[in-house]
């Protein structure tokens, strides 16, 4: 089951990314981006509702969540061969989970090495093929 994206308005999600950026870039460096991300004076007047004169601190707490996690992930180091590592292994628990109890045949699944493409994030990931048994084409294609 996939979990599904971070929710950055959650204050677990936030303190833990607080505390991963805080270890990986310095408090120093988590004040500075506190402050690009916090709204202007010159906002707070532009948006100021005689309804609503209080900034949506939640909101804020929120901006300033995903763009630590975005810069986290920016300046990421990934060693060579961890995400082809990572792929194979997914492949495998996935043959697993579809092969086993009462799932499909074994022999009808295959784990083939990952392949580095140019594709956008939008397209399948891996390719599927639905290959016939060899069987069948000995009995004519006959089920």
């Amino acid at each position: 089951m996939e979990p599904g994206p971070l929710d950055f308005s959650d204050s677990a999600t936030t303190e833990k990314l607080q505390k991963l950026f805080i270890e990986r870039q310095g408090r120093e460096a988590f004040k500075v981006l506190q402050e690009e991300v916090k709204p202007s004076a010159a906002d707070d007047e532009g948006e100021a509702d005689e309804e609503e004169p209080v900034r949506d601190k939640e909101k804020e707490r929120a901006a300033v969540a995903q763009r630590i996690f975005e810069e986290l992930v920016q300046k990421a180091q990934i060693k060579h061969g961890a995400l082809e590592r990572l792929a194979h292994e997914r492949a495998q628990s996935f043959e697993m989970l579809i092969t086993g109890p009462e799932g499909l045949p074994a022999e009808r699944v295959e784990v083939r090495t990952s392949k580095e493409t140019d594709e956008t994030e939008k397209s399948p990931s891996c390719v599927f093929g639905l290959e016939p048994f060899e069987q069948m084409r000995i009995c004519g294609g006959h089920f």
